[in-house]
C-alpha cells in the first residue's frame, strides 16, 4: 500500500504522455484502468480495515466504475467518449483514494 499512490500517478502520467502518440496513450490507457480496477479488488476485499471515509469513497469508486465499465461493456461505440469522459476522472479520483489510503495506513502503525 506504501508505494500505490506513486505507482498509480506515475502510470496516468505515463498514459498522458503516451496520447502524443495515439496507440501507445490508448494502451497505457488500458494498462491504468486494469491496474486500478485489479487493486481496487485487492483494496475491496480488506474493506473492514480501513477507516469510514476511505471506506465511503470506495464505495463511490466501486459504484461509478461499474457504471462506467457497464457502459463500455453495453455500447462501446462511444469508446473514447467512455475513456475520456468516465475513466480520466476516475484515475484521478482512484490517485486520491490511494493517498488517503497510504495516509490511514502510516496511521495505524504510528
Amino acid at each position: 500500500m506504501k508505494y500505490l499512490p506513486v505507482i498509480n500517478l506515475t502510470l496516468i502520467l505515463l498514459t498522458v504522455f503516451g496520447y502524443f502518440g495515439i496507440f501507445i496513450g490508448v494502451m497505457l490507457h488500458l494498462l491504468t484502468g486494469a491496474f486500478q480496477v485489479i487493486t481496487f479488488i485487492v483494496i475491496a476485499l480488506q474493506y473492514k480495515r480501513w477507516n469510514t471515509k476511505v471506506k465511503s469513497h470506495l464505495l463511490a469508486y466501486g459504484i461509478i466504475t461499474s457504471i462506467v465499465l457497464g457502459l463500455f461493456f453495453i455500447d462501446n461505440n462511444y469508446f473514447f467518449a467512455t475513456m475520456v469522459i468516465g475513466s480520466i476522472p476516475l484515475a484521478i479520483y482512484f490517485t486520491y483514494i490511494t493517498t488517503l489510503l497510504k495516509s490511514n495506513r502510516d496511521e495505524n502503525y504510528k
